[in-house]
């Protein structure tokens, strides 16, 4: 289990970018991955408020690394 989150919503996340790319061999490695975050992956349906879609795009971009 990994997560990320003590930053307000925002479309893409450089921080974030840079420390899992940091660790991608480590998280790699580990069998099950579960990835949590505060603020929800873009193009999903928690991300949507007054019918737009509002979601981080570095998380979406990460989210395939997750078994959830």
């Amino acid at each position: 289990m990994f997560g990320y989150g003590y930053k307000n919503m925002k479309p893409y996340d450089e921080e974030f970018e840079e420390a899992i790319t940091l660790h991608i061999d480590e998280i790699s490695q580990v069998r099950k991955k579960i990835l949590i975050t505060h603020t929800p992956p873009s193009n999903t349906n928690p991300d949507i408020i007054i019918g737009r879609h509002v979601g981080n795009k570095s998380f979406s971009k990460y989210a395939p690394l997750s078994d959830l």
